[in-house]
């Protein structure tokens, strides 16, 4: 009988969800489109951690595509290898720590209830390497094992290319579910590796159909086998529920994404989002009509808001705060951020094409015509990707030469940067002494903390002198005027980044008369009473790396 898919609970009946992962030998994540579909698979699978072979993206580093954060570590000098996974943004609190080991393996720690969940993601060396480079991959592989505490839970898994059969003579490291009959070599280095370090070959021991259970198959559709596998420690191979293939989802790729499923609590840990600046679309405002517009809405809604006497100052400002934004939300807009704005209409109708084919060749693999039309749309596939990407560059440097001949010089740079240089990384962690990573947002925030303080606090100096005031200024400085005020409103400057309350200088260019007296009524208390509001009080501060890994929140010494 199949293993009933889920679980359930005895005391109500009903099904547990827990912690969905997987694997998955992607190829390549290095042509156009590639990273945007596997996040787009592993979402409709809604896996939450999923070990990522043949990345081949250069240096390490993190990458939010949707609601999924991969990290991914370094490819080797012929863009080979590289290894990652991808999260979903519900677990990045719970990282502690990821580490690129080297090209073929990478590390991932995940704070759970009781013991944490060590993920080791794997590429071994295919059966025709050398003896000499398979022996270096599970040395160094021991290594790492052995380095990790014995009460962590830890799971191995990627695309080990080995072939595991159905020996009884390996129970029970290996199950009697495998695809294949008999061990191949790499195998026996596997099974001899898991027997070593405590491990089950866990994607050995559940009963599903064969198509279930074959991870990789050849170019020509003649030949499936099941050389992606899962090991789990053998003190907790109970929690593994589930191993099984996904063969619909779509990742361009010859191997299929492997499932599992772990009954796991995961730690519950808040995470405050923090302050979120909204960017406004104030080109918008050039326009004489919106700006108008904008201008009317304003005085419309400011002379129906009350701040009487009896409030604070802190209340007045975020009535006046709260009606300039939701005027500016309805005018003009917020700018929206688009990852990959070539990929358009025409890139998911040939997405969607050359998943249909795949899908109808897969329930019919000895249809020869199937096949044909199957790696005929998987060519025009990318085709299309190739084709819309060089179509959006083209009409991206046409529009800079017309920033050129009209003297736009922030348009045009703007232009020019976001198409040179190809891909550069993002960081959203910080990585302490020893090479883990620091996701915490409390933890991260308090490291800035010290760096700062140390950066910014100098010692007291040895040698001092002593300064008296000779005359005292007695002139009476009077509060600034509402004409003053608008006068420096005026003069502030274009495209400059907002502070905490997210309002932009050409936004308060726009304001009308009432609430230009509004803010000078508030200036004014500040100037008698000599309190600011608190919201005043929060700075907001930008690192702008130079040199060095920007994820280490330390000093540098010259």
């Amino acid at each position: 009988m199949p293993r009933i898919r889920g679980a359930w609970d005895n005391k109500t009946g009903n099904r547990k969800n827990g912690l969905l992962f997987g694997t998955w030998n992607v190829r390549t994540l290095f042509k156009p489109g590639a990273a945007q579909n596997i996040v787009k698979e592993i979402e409709k699978y809604k896996l939450k951690i999923v070990a990522l072979q043949e990345i081949r993206w250069d240096d390490t580093g993190t990458l939010d595509i949707q609601e999924t954060t991969i990290l991914y570590g370094k490819c080797n000098e012929r863009r080979q290898f590289g290894t990652g996974f991808a999260i979903h943004k519900s677990l990045v609190p719970n990282i502690r720590e990821f580490k690129d080991i080297n090209p073929r393996t990478s590390l991932l720690t995940m704070k759970a209830q009781f013991f944490d969940i060590t993920f080791i993601n794997v590429h071994a060396p295919s059966e025709d390497k050398s003896q000499e480079e398979k022996d270096d991959f599970y040395e160094s592989l021991d290594l790492i094992l052995n380095a990790l505490p014995q009460y962590r839970i830890k799971i191995v898994l990627g695309d080990l290319n080995a072939k595991v059969g159905k020996e009884t003579v390996f129970r029970p490291i290996i199950g009697s579910h495998s695809l294949h009959e008999v061990t191949n070599d790499n195998g026996l280095r596997l099974i001899d590796f898991a027997c070593g370090n405590g491990l089950v070959v866990k994607s050995t021991m559940f009963p599903h159909k064969n198509i279930y259970k074959g991870t990789w198959m050849s170019p020509d559709g003649r030949y499936v086998n099941q050389i992606d596998h899962i090991l789990v420690s053998t003190r907790f191979k109970n929690c593994i529920q589930d191993i099984r293939t996904m063969r619909g989802a779509d990742g361009d790729s010859d191997h299929y994404l492997v499932k599992g499923k772990m009954k796991v609590k995961i730690k519950k840990v808040t995470r405050n989002k923090g302050i979120v600046v909204d960017k406004y679309d104030t080109a918008k405002l050039n326009n004489m009509n919106t700006g108008e517009r904008f201008k009317y809405q304003m005085y419309e809604k400011i002379r129906r808001i009350d701040t009487g006497i009896n409030d604070s100052i802190d209340a007045k400002w975020k009535k006046i705060k709260d009606t300039i934004k939701v005027v500016a939300e309805s005018e003009i807009g917020k700018i929206k951020s688009v990852r990959k704005p070539w990929f358009n209409d025409v890139c998911e109708d040939a997405l969607y094409r050359r998943k249909e084919a795949r899908n109808q060749w897969l329930n019919d693999q000895h249809n020869r015509e199937k096949e044909i039309v199957y790696k005929e749309c998987q060519k025009s596939a990318s085709r299309v990707f190739r084709n819309e990407k060089r179509k959006y560059t083209q009409n991206l440097l046409e529009e800079a030469e017309v920033d050129s001949r009209m003297n736009r010089a922030r348009q045009l740079y703007q232009k020019i940067n976001s198409i040179r240089g190809g891909f550069r990384k993002h960081n959203k962690f910080l990585k302490n002494e020893d090479g883990s990573l620091t996701t915490g947002q409390e933890e991260m925030l308090e490291k800035w903390r010290q760096y700062f303080g140390q950066l910014l606090n100098c010692e007291n100096p040895e040698e001092t002198f002593v300064w008296t005031i000779e005359e005292t200024n007695d002139c009476e400085c009077l509060p600034p005027t509402s004409n003053e005020i608008k006068q420096q409103i005026l003069r502030l400057k274009n495209q400059k980044s907002p502070g905490e309350d997210g309002i932009q200088g050409e936004i308060l260019k726009k304001l009308d008369e009432e609430t230009i007296s509004r803010i000078h009524s508030i200036i004014e208390t500040v100037w008698l009473e000599e309190r600011l509001p608190e919201e005043w009080n929060t700075a907001l501060v930008c690192p702008i790396h130079k040199k060095n890994d920007p994820r280490y929140a330390t000093i540098i010494g010259e």
